[in-house]
């Protein structure tokens, strides 16, 4: 049965979208099948019509276009989570005909290759390959549009600065704004000029500049769907309002250049302003009797803003803080918000704070200048809450304390003591200002080379600034008028206000504290230097003093809004390594959360997962720990964790997380975690009383589905297997499901409720392997087992804990095979001992029998400085034990024997085809290997966390 009124549709719609391809290529720019022009009733009437022609099994190719569109409009009310199930329950009889998703594909590419359509881009459109299709030319899918609406809120500063700046350049700094994107959202914002032209849309509706790239109605369509959420709508008034302030601002400016011929290739003030507020900051802390030393590294979010070249090079490249922990930051680290980093040792004058990874030469050089270690010595003002700031080293205020450090020792008198400190490479002393001055306060301070003097206390009044803890810098924001409060004494006559360079005269009229307005101050750096006139000390001489006087600069820039990885509130910092945590690698405790506050208060933690349009499909509430937080802490609180059959559930549809901190009378933070999903994975539900297992799979092939399982007896061997599957009930009491297609797997743990087994034999039944392999091969497919063990969900009580048990096992058969029988005994003895002192003993003696087992002994008391998430760097210090003992000097090989040791469920993929021939290399280095090994345990868990970069 033909359809005519399909025919009239496709017909229709090759007119109007050969139209609109002969328009847009005179500008170059793509096409979008959402463009279609249909209103509401059409488009309904289109997918009618569509499902009763594929329900009698027409053809589809002479309607082609109408299936664009059909899928198109799928795409556009995507929700995140499964696109083909939704395509399906949607189109009954769609599945009668293999290969229909090819067809569909086929169908874009020739709207592409006919109309100029757009093509889809980027790793997301790689994976999904087909998906990808329908999803890109629905240009910005409901899904997305509370990410985008969101991220213009955030940073509606810095995106109203360049709203008038080329398409591209502006969608180029939305990408970079955009905080916690979805990996569609990012795949989304690849398209710098489509995202800028909708930008500027969205901020500017009445304006219609998006009619070079999408037609006016469907504009009209996506900004009315979006401000149908109230949320939405709200972040979009607040970024409308902040952009049409900037849009005036920025004409009455342009406009006072031209009047007083300023010319515009000058130094960027902008930049500038954001160069001037990265240099660390340094600041002590007295805890328990020691000062303690941390530095902290400011946000680089507004230079990175500002400079394509420092936002580039910060997101491909780790860094580390010199003098802190030996580890490397993640990318974009210097991206996420202000961080603040223990030191442990001095840095050496004029070097840098931060050591990157990667080296390009110019920017290298301008973050190293922003980011130099000022020569000792350093004085630091010591506040009543034990803290110290760094001050200048000029001139001190009676009746203060002062922290001095310096590279060498002073000489203790009676205003300079030293203290405790708990950082090397330096003295520290307090330096004690009476009230009074006296000759040994004076003797003193020449001793140190400081002075006392009438010290100009000067604040901004009104408004805090953007940043604290520093005397000789103020932010600013340029959004507001800069109001100045001078706190004198009472012989102060006058004081000269010196700003960039003008001066004004201001009399006191015998007030102690004068307040000076300055109004709204440019973009950039400005200097500041307040002078005081004194009245003699009898006060009838005319002579006046230019006694006090106070220098500091004041940097004046947008605000840099968005949310930092390290949540600051008062009192309460949350981290998280990685920075971006996936749901799986939080709740597995493969990923670390810290949380540091008042210590002894307790801190909440909640889980919520979220469906791919954002709705909570589920809270959990997940323990109450006590501050500090740290990593041994979270992973206890993971391993409580309820695996009941809802929240598995819950877990196996989420899209997303949100881990919620809540702290009560110190507020709330939250960090986003993503749900990594792979193209085919299992769906887990419950019919029943029993477990039911679907196959999701969003793959572009056109073979059938493999799948298999292993019990929790023989966990190397398949039980049984299937072809094409679609779902299955878990039989017995379950154990490891794969499915596997067309390169992608997933996989799931399931420990089912005891049916036919007795509970003791269901809770304690021990896997079964023999004492160790062979050969090569056996090794290899034994590394496999290992990975699809260790990467499975898991699903049931219990199910975590039979899971360890079966690996436990593996490992032991691994180390048997590789390294010898007795040595697998020394692990587990080690293992079941928590890691005491005498089983270590026993290890390093045993890593080179009848040798000297110095060189173990050396790794055993390193072992947490060789190993860091740089596989080179760990080599490196790897080699320097193993090395002088002619154990090993070849670095390919020592890597070959740490991915094995560390992280062996990475090694099968990692090898490939060439894993036989490299397991056969390492078993004849034992020693190497077994010093490896030592290396991995001695790590614990946190070894994971090091080699997730290998």
């Amino acid at each position: 049965m033909k359809s005519t009124f399909l025919e009239g549709l496709q017909a229709r719609l090759e007119r109007h979208f050969e139209r609109l391809a002969s328009e847009r290529r005179d500008v170059g720019l793509p096409l979008f099948a959402l463009e279609h022009g249909l209103d509401k009733e059409q488009v309904s009437e289109l997918a009618a019509s569509l499902r009763r022609q594929i329900a009698f099994g027409n053809r589809l190719n002479p309607i082609w276009l109408v299936c664009v569109v059909y899928a198109t409009e799928m795409g556009y009310n995507f929700d995140g989570e499964e696109y083909w199930q939704s395509f399906e329950r949607r189109t009954p009889q769609w599945k009668q005909e293999i290969g229909r998703r090819n067809l569909l594909r086929s169908f874009f590419e020739r709207f592409e290759a006919k109309f100029g359509g757009v093509s889809p881009s980027g790793p997301w459109a790689r994976q999904f390959s087909i998906i990808a299709w329908p999803i890109t030319h629905a240009v910005l899918p409901k899904d997305l549009q509370l990410q985008m609406a969101r991220t213009l809120f955030d940073s509606r500063n810095e995106i109203a600065e360049a709203a008038d700046r080329p398409a591209s350049v502006l969608g180029a700094l939305v990408a970079r704004c955009a905080e916690w994107p979805s990996s569609r959202f990012r795949n989304f914002l690849e398209q710098e000029e489509l995202t800028g032209h909708i930008t500027r849309a969205l901020l500017f509706p009445d304006d219609h500049d998006l009619g070079a790239v999408l037609t006016a109605k469907t504009q009209a369509r996506i900004i009315a769907d979006l401000e149908a959420s109230w949320e939405a709508k709200s972040w979009l008034r607040e970024a409308r309002k902040v952009a049409g302030e900037v849009h005036i601002r920025l004409m009455f400016r342009r406009a006072a250049d031209v009047l007083k011929g300023r010319r515009p290739d000058g130094p960027d003030p902008r930049e500038s302003a954001e160069v001037a507020c990265v240099t660390p900051k340094v600041l002590m802390r007295n805890q328990a009797g020691k000062w303690q030393a941390f530095v902290e590294i400011p946000t680089f979010a507004g230079w990175a803003r500002s400079n394509q070249g420092i936002d580039g090079f910060i997101r491909r490249s780790r860094c580390k803080v010199a003098g802190g922990e030996d580890i490397w930051r993640s990318k974009r680290w210097l991206l996420f918000g202000a961080q603040q980093c223990r030191v442990l040792e001095w840095p050496n004058a004029g070097a840098s704070w931060l050591r990157f990874e990667e080296w390009e030469e110019g920017t290298v050089h301008a973050i190293d200048d922003a980011c130099r270690v000022q020569p000792k010595p350093w004085l630091f003002k010591v506040d009543d809450d034990g803290c110290a700031f760094q001050a200048k080293w000029k001139n001190v205020r009676l009746g203060s304390k002062y922290l001095v450090i310096h590279s060498s020792m002073y000489e203790k008198c009676e205003h300079l003591s030293p203290v405790p400190m708990d950082v090397e490479g330096g003295f520290g002393y307090l330096l004690s200002v009476p009230a009074q001055a006296t000759d040994s306060l004076s003797k003193c301070l020449s001793l140190l080379g400081l002075s006392t003097a009438k010290m100009l206390k000067v604040w901004p009044a009104g408004l805090p600034p953007l940043n604290f803890g520093r005397d000789d810098l103020l932010e600013w924001s340029e959004q507001h008028p800069l109001m100045l409060g001078i706190e004198h004494d009472e012989t102060c006559e006058s004081f000269t206000l010196q700003l960039d360079g003008k001066s004004s005269v201001f009399p006191t009229g015998g007030r102690t504290v004068s307040f000076v307005g300055l109004g709204k101050l440019s973009v950039g750096v400005h200097l500041v230097t307040i002078a005081a006139s004194y009245r003699a000390p009898n006060g009838k001489s005319d002579l006046r003093t230019q006694a006090s006087q106070r220098g500091f600069s004041i940097v004046v820039r947008s605000p840099v809004s968005g949310t930092s990885s390290r949540v600051h509130a008062p009192v309460l910092v949350v981290a998280t390594d990685p920075h971006e945590p996936n749901l799986d690698s939080i709740m597995s405790g493969a990923a670390a959360c810290t949380v540091h506050g008042p210590r002894g208060m307790a801190v909440d933690f909640h889980l919520k997962l979220l469906s791919g349009s954002g709705d909570a499909i589920h809270n959990e509430f997940l323990g109450t720990l006590a501050l500090p937080v740290n990593q041994s802490d979270w992973g206890q609180l993971v391993k409580r964790r309820d695996h009941a059959d809802v929240v598995n559930e819950a877990y196996f549809k989420a899209s997303a997380g949100l881990l919620v901190v809540d702290a009560h009378a110190l507020g709330k933070a939250s960090v986003a975690l993503k749900h990594a999903m792979s193209p085919v994975r299992w769906h887990v539900s419950r019919v029943s009383k029993r477990v039911r297992l679907s196959v999701v799979d969003d793959t572009d092939h056109s073979h059938p589905v493999h799948a298999y399982r292993a019990s929790f007896q023989r966990p190397s061997c398949r039980s049984d297997s299937w072809d094409g599957v679609h779902e299955l009930d878990v039989e017995g009491d379950g154990g490891l499901y794969v499915v596997w297609v067309n390169g992608h797997r997933s996989s799931v743990v399931v420990n089912a409720p005891p049916a036919k087994l007795s509970w003791d034999d269901w809770t304690h039944s021990a896997p079964k392997l023999s004492a160790h392999l062979t050969c090569a091969q056996e090794v290899g497919e034994l590394l496999c087992w290992i990975r699809d063990w260790t990467d499975a969900r898991l699903v049931g009580p219990l199910a975590e804990h039979r899971r360890n048990s079966v690996l436990r096992e593996m490992h032991r058969q691994l180390v048997a095979s590789m390294c010898d029988v007795a040595w697998s005994r020394l692990e587990l003895n080690f293992l079941d001992s928590s890691g005491s002192i005498e089983a270590q003993e026993s290890l390093e003696a045993s890593v080179w029998r009848g040798h000297n087992p110095s060189f173990a002994i050396g790794i055993g008391r390193n072992a947490r400085s060789i190993i860091s998430d740089s596989l080179d760097e760990t080599c490196e210090k790897f080699l320097q034990h193993v090395g002088p003992y002619s154990i090993c000097s070849d670095q390919r090989l020592c890597k070959l024997a740490l991915r094995m040791a560390v992280a062996p469920h990475r090694f099968a993929d990692w090898a490939g085809s060439g894993a036989c021939a490299q397991i056969d290399e390492l078993v004849n280095k034992k020693t190497l290997l077994k010093a490896a090994r030592l290396l991995a345990l001695l790590n614990g868990p946190r070894r994971l966390l090091a080699a997730r970069n290998w």
